[in-house]
């Protein structure tokens, strides 16, 4: 997700394969690449 925590918020991390660790960056570098597509189709 795209998001920002607030000041005092908590964050948690949990344990992943380096296959799946992947898979998400994949998927998180398209992610921010469509949102990328978008903002410029605007103009």
């Amino acid at each position: 997700r795209l998001a920002q925590l607030r000041a005092g918020d908590g964050l948690r991390f949990e344990p992943c394969t380096l296959a799946e660790a992947r898979r998400l960056a994949i998927e998180q570098r398209q992610r921010l690449a469509r949102i990328a597509l978008a903002i410029a189709a605007r103009g």
